[in-house]
C-alpha cells in the first residue's frame, strides 16, 4: 500500500496515481518506457499538483547528475484516451537533449512526461537555461544561471551568476502572460519605498513580456526558513514591522481582491477535503458551517497584501527584511496576511515541519506587527486564521499530497475549530 493510498481516498478516475506517486515504481516506469536512460537513473518525487478525480500532476528529480546536474522530469495525467494525441504533440515541439528523450509517455496511464528543459507551456526554459536569448539580452552580459526553483507549465526561477560565482541577478520566467502582468504590477511596490526603510523588496531591473521574463535585483540575506534560535525571535519582530510597512504601500490599482478566506474558497475545501478523505467529511463540514455563520462583520481598510506570505519568501540579512515573490499580490483587509502566515506556523506545529521561532516566533511577528501598524481585533485574527487553516493549508495537504500533514489532518481541522471557538491561539 503507498503513502496515498493511507492517507487519500481511492481516485476512480485516477487509477494511475498510485503508480505516479510510487518513487520506485516510477522509476522502473520510465526505464521501460523505451526511454534511452534506462534503469540507471532512480527518481524521487518532489513537487506534485493533484486535483482529486481532474488531473495529477508532479515533478520528479533523479538522484544521480548526468552532466553535473539532476535530470528533473515533468508528469502530467489526461483524460482517458488522450495521452497518445498529447505525446504526439509533445514530441513534435520537443528540444532534443543529449543521451535523453526529450519526452515521452506511460503507454496505457494516459500519462505524458518532458524532460527538463522540455516542458508543456514554458517554451523558454532551454534559453534561460543556457544564458541565452531574452535573459542574455536583458543583463546585457552574459551569465551562469542556476535554477531555484521550477513549478512545471507556471515558472521557473533561476539566479544569474557571475564570473566570480557572484549573484547577478534573478529571473523568473512565466507561462501565463496574465501571470506576468501580475507580477510586473507588483514590482511598481518598491518605487516607493524610502532608502532607509525597514522593508526592501526586490527592484524589477528587466521585463520583456512578450517573452515572459522578468529581471529582479538580487537582495542580501538569508531566507527565514534556515533562522532557528534568538535570531529567528529577532528576524520574526523585524518581519511584523516590515510587513505593516508592506500593508501601507498603496496597492496597484488592478490587484486582484484576496479571495482565499471567501466562503465559495472554504465551501470548495470542504468538499474536496470530504471526497479525498471521508473520514472527516463530518468535520470539514462543520468548520466551513461555523466559519460562515461567524463570518466577521467588521469594516476592514483593504490593503497592499502579498498573498503568500511564508518562510521561504522572506529574508534577513540581520538588520532588515526583505520580501520578495510578489506574484500574488492581491488587495484586501491586512489581517489575511497576518493569518495566513500564522496559519502556516500551526500547521508546522502539527506536522512537526522547523519553523523559525515556532508558535512563540508567531507572538514575537505579531508583536513586531505592532510596533508599526494596527493589528486587527482577536476575534477576527482567529477567524481569518481558521480560515486559512481549512481553506489553505488543509486544503493543500490533498492538493500537493504532503503526506505529514494528511497523516494529522484531524488535528489540523481540529486546530482549526478549536482557534475559531478562542479556545487555541498561536
Amino acid at each position: 500500500m503507498t503513502v496515498s493510498e493511507r492517507l487519500l481516498a481511492r481516485d476512480g478516475q485516477l487509477p494511475q496515481r498510485e503508480l505516479l506517486l510510487d518513487d520506485g515504481a516510477l522509476s522502473a516506469l520510465l526505464s521501460t518506457s523505451g526511454d534511452p536512460s534506462g534503469s540507471a537513473l532512480r527518481f524521487r518525487r518532489v513537487r506534485t499538483k493533484y486535483r482529486f478525480g481532474t488531473s495529477l500532476r508532479t515533478l520528479y528529480r533523479s538522484e544521480r547528475k548526468i552532466s553535473g546536474e539532476p535530470v528533473l522530469v515533468s508528469m502530467r495525467t489526461f483524460s482517458r484516451g488522450h495521452g497518445p494525441q498529447q505525446y504526439d504533440n509533445a514530441a513534435a515541439r520537443a528540444r532534443q537533449i543529449p543521451c535523453l528523450a526529450p519526452s515521452g509517455q506511460l503507454v496505457g496511464l494516459d500519462t505524458v512526461y518532458w524532460r527538463f528543459p522540455n516542458d508543456r507551456k514554458l517554451g523558454g526554459l532551454a534559453e534561460l537555461r543556457d544564458g541565452t536569448g531574452a535573459l542574455a539580452e536583458s543583463l546585457g552580459r552574459s551569465c551562469r544561471p542556476e535554477f531555484v526553483a521550477y513549478a512545471p507549465e507556471k515558472s521557473a526561477t533561476a539566479r544569474c551568476l557571475g564570473d566570480a560565482n557572484e549573484i547577478l541577478a534573478y529571473a523568473k520566467l512565466y507561462a501565463n502572460p496574465e501571470e506576468t502582468e501580475s507580477a510586473l504590477r507588483a514590482a511598481s511596490l518598491q518605487e516607493p519605498l524610502a532608502a532607509e526603510a525597514g522593508l526592501r523588496l526586490p527592484r524589477l531591473l528587466s521585463a520583456r513580456t512578450d517573452d515572459r521574463l522578468l529581471v529582479f535585483e538580487a537582495l542580501a540575506g538569508a531566507p527565514f526558513s534556515s533562522l532557528r534560535g534568538e535570531v529567528a525571535f529577532r528576524a520574526m519582530r523585524g518581519l511584523g514591522a516590515s510587513l505593516a510597512e508592506f500593508h501601507a504601500l498603496k496597492a496597484p490599482t488592478t490587484a486582484l481582491p484576496f479571495a482565499r478566506n471567501g466562503i465559495p474558497r472554504l465551501t470548495t475545501a470542504a468538499a474536496v477535503i470530504a471526497q479525498a478523505r471521508p473520514d472527516l467529511h463530518a468535520a470539514a463540514s462543520r468548520l466551513c458551517d461555523q466559519l460562515a455563520a461567524n463570518a466577521p462583520t467588521e469594516a476592514a481598510a483593504d490593503v497592499s497584501l502579498h498573498g503568500d506570505l511564508h518562510p521561504k519568501n522572506v529574508l534577513w540579512d540581520g538588520q532588515r527584511v526583505s520580501i520578495i515573490d510578489l506574484d500574488q499580490v492581491a488587495s484586501g483587509p491586512a489581517v489575511c496576511d497576518l493569518a495566513s502566515f500564522i496559519a502556516a506556523a500551526v500547521t508546522a506545529d502539527i506536522a512537526e515541519w522547523p519553523f523559525p521561532g515556532g508558535i512563540p516566533g508567531v507572538h514575537a511577528f505579531l508583536e513586531g506587527y505592532g510596533t508599526t501598524g494596527r493589528l486587527p481585533s482577536p476575534e477576527a485574527l482567529r477567524w481569518h486564521t481558521a480560515a486559512a487553516l481549512l481553506a489553505e493549508r488543509a486544503l493543500r495537504a490533498v492538493n500537493r499530497i504532503r503526506p505529514r500533514t494528511l497523516a494529522r489532518l484531524d488535528r489540523l481541522l481540529d486546530a482549526a475549530n478549536a482557534t475559531l471557538q478562542g479556545a487555541y491561539d498561536a
